[in-house]
C-alpha cells in the first residue's frame, strides 16, 4: 500500500500540515507575545492572577461549544453539499450557548467561584472565551472544507485584534479589569468580522425550513461531541485553579511562563489534526489492516515532530526562558523542561484522539478523558503541597501519559470489531 492517509499521500497531508502550521505560526506568535507582554509588565502577582482567570474562563468554554464544532467539520467532510444550509442553523443554536455560557459563569462568579476584586474581570473572561468559541465555530466550518488558508487567517486576525488591543490597554495604564475589558471588545469585532466574511465569501448562506426541522436530530449528534470538548477542556485547564487554590498568584505565574512557551508550539499538533481529521472521517473502515496502517503512518509523521520538539525544548529551556521572560521567571526552566514531555506526548495523542472522533467513538473517548482527569488530579492533590508548580509539570505528564496508553488501549479495542 502506498503512503497515504484516507487515500491521499502522505506527502499532502504533511503539506497541508506545513501550509497550515507555517501561516498559524502568526496566530501563535501573536497570542504569545500578548502574554510575553503582559507578563514582563506586571509584577508576578497580577500576571498569576490573568493565567488563573484565563484557565478558569476556559473551563466553561464546554457549554458555549456544545459540540458543534467536532460535528459541523465532519458533517461537512462527509456531505460538502450540506454545509449552506447546515451551517446557518447550527450557527444560530452556537450563538445561544455561547449566551447561555455567559449565564452560567455570571451565576458561579457571583456565587463566589472568584475572589471579589477579579469578579469583573473574571466575567470579562468569559466574553471573550464566548466569543472565541464563535470564532473557532467558523475555523471549523473552513476546516470542514479543507480550506486551511481560511483557518489560518480567521486565525491570525483575531491575535492581532487581541494583540493590539492589550498593548493599547496597557500604553494607557490599564489595570487586569481594563485590559481583558480591551481584549474582550477586540474578540467580539473579530467575531463580527469572521462571521461576515464567511457569509458572503466562503459559503453562501441558504436558510431553508428543512434545515430548521432536522434541528433536532442535530443536537441529538452534538451532544456525544459536547461531552468530548468537556472533557478535553476539564482535563487541559484543571490544574491550574487547583494551583492557584493551593498556592499563590505568583507560583501560577510561575507555572504559567513554562507553560505559555510549550502552548506557543501546540500550533504543530493542532494543525497535524486539522489536516488528518476530515481526512479520518471520510475513511473507510471496512478493510481493518488498511485503516491501522493510515494510523500508524500518521503517528510517524507526528512522532517526526515530537522528537526534535522534546529535545529543543530540553537543551535550551534555560536560554529560552532568560530571552523570553528575563530573568524574573529564569527559575522556570526546569518546569519547561518537564513540560517539554508533555508537548511530545501530545503531539501522538492528538492523532489519536483525532482518529477516534472522527470513526465515532466520542463516548469511548470521553470515558478515557474522564479517567485521566481522576489521575491528573489525583496527582494534582499530592504534589502540589510538596513541588508547587514543578509537582503540577509533573502530573500533567503523567496523566499525558496514562491518557496515551488509553488511546492506544482503545483503538485496539475498537480495531477488533472491524472486519
Amino acid at each position: 500500500m502506498s503512503d497515504a492517509v484516507e487515500g491521499v499521500p502522505i506527502a499532502y497531508v504533511a503539506r497541508d500540515v506545513l501550509r497550515l502550521s507555517l501561516a498559524t505560526l502568526a496566530a501563535n506568535l501573536l497570542t504569545f507575545a500578548t502574554t510575553v507582554l503582559l507578563g514582563r509588565t506586571w509584577p508576578p502577582e497580577r500576571f498569576g492572577q490573568f493565567v488563573f482567570l484565563m484557565a478558569f474562563g476556559r473551563l466553561f468554554e464546554a457549554i458555549a461549544d456544545g459540540g458543534l464544532s467536532l460535528l459541523v467539520t465532519r458533517q461537512i467532510a462527509q456531505c460538502r453539499s450540506s454545509a449552506s444550509t447546515l451551517v446557518p442553523v447550527l450557527g444560530l443554536l452556537k450563538l445561544g450557548l455561547a449566551m447561555g455560557m455567559m449565564a452560567v459563569l455570571g451565576v458561579v462568579v457571583g456565587a463566589g467561584g472568584v475572589a471579589a476584586p477579579l469578579q469583573g474581570a473574571a466575567v470579562l473572561v468569559g466574553v471573550m472565551v464566548a466569543a472565541d468559541s464563535l470564532h473557532g465555530f467558523l475555523g471549523a466550518v473552513a476546516n470542514g472544507l479543507e480550506r486551511l488558508d481560511v483557518v489560518a487567517a480567521l486565525r491570525v486576525g483575531q491575535r492581532l485584534l487581541s494583540f493590539g488591543a492589550a498593548a493599547l490597554a496597557l500604553g494607557w495604564g490599564a489595570d487586569l479589569t481594563g485590559v481583558v475589558a480591551w481584549m474582550a471588545c477586540a474578540s467580539l469585532l473579530g467575531v463580527l468580522v469572521g462571521w461576515w466574511w464567511v457569509a458572503t465569501r466562503l459559503l453562501p448562506v441558504r436558510w431553508t425550513g428543512e434545515a430548521f426541522d432536522q434541528l433536532g436530530q442535530r443536537v441529538r449528534q452534538a451532544w456525544p461531541f459536547a461531552l468530548l470538548f468537556a472533557a478535553s477542556l476539564v482535563y487541559g485547564y484543571v490544574d491550574i485553579p487547583l494551583l492557584h487554590a493551593l498556592t499563590d498568584s505568583a507560583t501560577v505565574a510561575r507555572y504559567g511562563t513554562a507553560l505559555y512557551v510549550v502552548t506557543a508550539l501546540m500550533f504543530i499538533p493542532a494543525n497535524l489534526s486539522a489536516a488528518l481529521y476530515p481526512r479520518f472521517a471520510k475513511m473507510d473502515l471496512r478493510d481493518r489492516s488498511d485503516a491501522t496502517s493510515r494510523l500508524r503512518r500518521a503517528l510517524r509523521l507526528a512522532a517526526g515532530v515530537a522528537v526534535p520538539a522534546v529535545a529543543g525544548l530540553t537543551l535550551l529551556a534555560h536560554p529560552a526562558m532568560r530571552l523570553i521572560w528575563g530573568e524574573r521567571y529564569l527559575s522556570s526552566a526546569p518546569i519547561l523542561q518537564v513540560l517539554a514531555w508533555r508537548f511530545g506526548l501530545e503531539c501522538l495523542t492528538t492523532v489519536l484522539f483525532h482518529y477516534l472522533v472522527a470513526v465515532g467513538q466520542q463516548l469511548q473517548v470521553v470515558g478515557v478523558l474522564l479517567l485521566a482527569i481522576v489521575v491528573k488530579v489525583g496527582l494534582d492533590l499530592a504534589w502540589i503541597p510538596h513541588w508547587q508548580a514543578g509537582g503540577v509539570a509533573l502530573a500533567a505528564v503523567l496523566a499525558h501519559l496514562t491518557l496515551g496508553a488509553l488511546l492506544v488501549w482503545l483503538i485496539r479495542k475498537s480495531t477488533e470489531r472491524l472486519p
